[in-house]
C-alpha cells in the first residue's frame, strides 16, 4: 500500500458522506455491464441516517488518500438486521445457525459486509489494508478480543 494512504475508522459526517459517494459510483445500477463484469459492484445503498447509526455502533473502516476516502469495508452489529430488506433473510438464516453448540445469537458478531475500493486505487493493497485492520481497529473497540 502507498506510504500516503491511511487506514482508519471513519470520525466525520464528511468521510460517511465520502462513503456514500464512493458506494454510489459503484453501485450496481451505475455502472454497465461490461463495467460490472471487470470490476465488480456494490449492490446495498445506505443514507446517511443509517450510515451514521451504523458507524455510531460500530465505527467503519476507511482508506484515505489525503483528504479523499478511497476505501471502505463497512460492517454491521446484528441489531441492524431488520433495517436493510435485502440482507433480513441472511440474518434470518443466522438466527438457525449454532457454534460451539451455542445458538449464534447468544455471540456478540457482527457481518463483514460491503467493501469498496475507488477504481483509481484498485491494486494497491488497499483492500489487504483494510481487513488487516478490521482486528485493529473494529473487534477491539467492540471488545470481540
Amino acid at each position: 500500500m502507498k506510504d500516503h494512504i491511511i487506514i482508519k475508522l471513519a470520525e466525520t459526517e464528511h468521510e460517511l458522506e465520502q462513503i456514500l459517494k464512493l458506494q454510489d459510483s459503484n453501485h450496481i445500477q451505475n455502472l454497465s455491464p461490461k463495467e460490472r463484469n471487470s470490476n465488480g459492484f456494490v449492490t446495498v445503498k445506505h443514507d446517511l441516517e443509517l450510515l451514521t447509526k451504523m458507524n455510531n455502533s460500530a465505527r467503519q473502516i476507511i482508506a484515505k488518500d489525503n483528504e479523499n476516502v478511497v476505501g471502505y469495508a463497512l460492517v454491521m452489529l446484528k441489531e441492524f438486521s431488520e433495517l436493510i430488506p435485502v440482507l433480513t433473510p441472511m440474518f434470518a438464516m443466522f438466527s438457525n445457525l449454532s457454534f460451539n453448540q451455542m445458538p449464534l445469537s447468544s455471540y456478540k458478531y457482527y457481518v463483514m459486509g460491503q467493501i469498496c475500493i475507488a477504481e483509481s486505487h484498485r491494486g494497491n493493497g488497499i483492500f489487504e489494508g483494510l481487513y488487516l485492520n478490521i482486528k485493529k481497529y473494529i473487534l477491539t473497540n467492540l471488545k470481540f478480543v
